[in-house]
């Protein structure tokens, strides 16, 4: 079965949380938790609209 969308967002937010949490290093832990972010934005788009959100890399953060 194929999820949707905003199921897939929301699980790859809770992976990335996870990595965040579990990186010993301060800055893979932010950049985990800076996709986590990302990607909780894009799930709750999703859920409230028809129009896809697309991903913004962030450079130089």
């Amino acid at each position: 079965m194929a999820d949707t969308e905003a199921e897939y967002c929301m699980r790859r937010a809770r992976e990335e949380a996870w990595l965040a949490l579990k990186s010993d290093k301060p800055e893979v832990a932010a950049a985990h938790h800076g996709m986590s972010v990302q990607y909780a934005t894009r799930a709750r788009h999703a859920r409230t609209s028809s129009e896809p959100l697309r991903m913004i890399a962030t450079q130089g953060r």
